[in-house]
C-alpha cells in the first residue's frame, strides 16, 4: 500500500523534482516497516513449507507448490521486480485447485 501512495503522491505534487525528493525522504524512512513485513512473511513461509511437507498439516504434500517459498525461489535467479508479490499472487488460486 505504500508504494502504491508514493506513486499517487508523486503524480499529486506536480511529478517534480521537489516532489521525488519528498517521496523518497518517506519511502526511506517507513521502508523499515516494509522489511519487518517481508522478514515476518519469510519466516511464515519456511515454517509453514516445513509443517506442509513433514505432514504436520492436513494438507496434502503437493500443497506444497502453493507456499510462497517455492514460487520465490524459482523467481529469485531471474532478480524480477517484485518476487515477493508475484510469488504471493501464486498462492491465491490454491483454495480452488484443493477443494
Amino acid at each position: 500500500m505504500i508504494c502504491a501512495l508514493i506513486e499517487w503522491f508523486y503524480i499529486k505534487f506536480g511529478r517534480n523534482n521537489e516532489a521525488r525528493d519528498s517521496i523518497l525522504s518517506f519511502f526511506k524512512k517507513t521502508s523499515s516497516t516494509m522489511i519487518v513485513c517481508y522478514a515476518g512473511l519469510l519466516a511464515f513461509s519456511v515454517i509453514f513449507f516445513i509443517a506442509v511437507a513433514t505432514g504436520t498439516t492436513s494438507l496434502p504434500s503437493w500443497a506444497c507448490i502453493f507456499n510462497t517459498l517455492s514460487p520465490f525461489l524459482i523467481l529469485l535467479p531471474f532478480d524480477p521486480v517484485g518476487a515477493g508479490n508475484i510469488a504471493n499472487a501464486g498462492m491465491f488460486p490454491a483454495p480452488a485447485v484443493m477443494i
